[in-house]
């Protein structure tokens, strides 16, 4: 039986799905703790933290529909 491969496309669109779910519950939790009372500074610091993840994967995407990943490290502006 074949495992069956999963594809840079794949894996990229799979971590920006799974990104915007950890996201939004993110930011219900920041509601929940703000209508408690409680301190959202943490929690709000996660979700920066989360949104700059999401936008790499996002640009990773971008990369990968125009091809760039494809080329060697050294012709990309970044090196990645």
């Amino acid at each position: 039986m074949e495992i069956p491969v999963e594809t840079a496309l794949e894996m990229v669109e799979r971590h920006l799905l799974r990104g915007e779910a950890i996201i939004e519950q993110q930011r219900m939790l920041i509601q929940r703790l703000g209508k408690a009372g409680a301190s959202t500074v943490q929690a709000e610091h996660l979700l920066d933290v989360f949104q700059s993840i999401q936008a790499e994967h996002l640009l990773h995407l971008a990369r990968l529909k125009t091809g760039i990943d494809s080329l060697p490290a050294a012709l990309t502006r970044d090196g990645r």
